[in-house]
């Protein structure tokens, strides 16, 4: 009988065997899973932070070229406060002008004055 209790053995250790391959297998597929599940998730966030990098580039090259018109409205700008400057600058040149031939033209009414004067005091 030692035989066919050996024989059982073995059967009953296969069969423990089995049941233990079978739950490795298991767990190895549920760590499979998890694993799985984890790169999926560093996929997704990856993708995420890729989509934030672009929109922030987007955002970087729209305020770039905002950036650069402001500069080259600034500096139109400037060339029109020097222009209006040297406009400035001419127009005081000629308001001093005027100012001068005003003021000859006063000395000149003046002396006709003091002339007409003489004359209607003389006559």
């Amino acid at each position: 009988m030692q035989i066919k209790e050996l024989e059982e053995l073995i059967k009953a250790k296969e069969v423990e065997y089995n049941a233990a391959i079978a739950k490795m297998k298991q767990n190895m597929q549920l760590e499979y899973d998890k694993i799985k599940l984890s790169e999926d998730k560093c996929k997704e966030t990856i993708a995420e932070l890729e989509k934030q990098v672009n929109n922030k580039s987007d955002e970087i090259k729209k305020l770039a070229k905002e950036g650069a018109q402001l500069h080259k409205a600034i500096k139109e700008k400037e060339g029109e406060i020097v222009r209006l400057k040297e406009e400035a600058k001419e127009v005081r040149k000629e308001m001093a002008r005027e100012d001068i031939a005003l003021h000859a033209l006063s000395d000149q009414q003046q002396r006709v004055i003091e002339e007409l004067k003489g004359t209607v005091a003389d006559s």
